[in-house]
């Protein structure tokens, strides 16, 4: 695959980089290098060899894939002014109408606030 100015130009236009003629022309050259050396790279016969993600062997650590809820709902309304149950709540600029109330991330939501 080759690159050509028209191409370099409106990488550069929809990546909103302003780039000067001699500039794109620089970069012609560089993202064919570059391309060239990504060709001979698949030219590389890998059959048999695993996957690695590191140059030396070792075990990937892991975590439990589970859902929480952070523990942070106090810590989110601790600055509050008006907080409640993990609930904060201001009053509108124009005084009218209810407060404007947010929930922090509270466990057990629906089973404490029945709709």
């Amino acid at each position: 695959m080759s690159v050509d100015l028209a191409t370099v130009k409106r990488v550069a236009r929809l990546a909103r980089i302003a780039v000067t003629e001699e500039e794109a022309q620089r970069m012609t050259g560089e993202l064919n290098g570059i391309l060239g050396f990504v060709e001979q790279l698949s030219e590389v016969d890998v059959t048999g060899v695993e996957p690695m993600t590191s140059v030396m062997p070792m075990a990937m650590k892991k975590r439990v894939d589970a859902v929480t809820d952070g523990n942070k709902a106090d810590d989110i309304v601790a600055n509050a002014p008006n907080a409640d149950r993990n609930f904060s709540w201001s009053r509108r600029s124009s005084n009218s109408g209810p407060p404007n109330i947010c929930r922090a991330h509270t466990p057990n939501f629906e089973s404490r606030f029945p709709s």
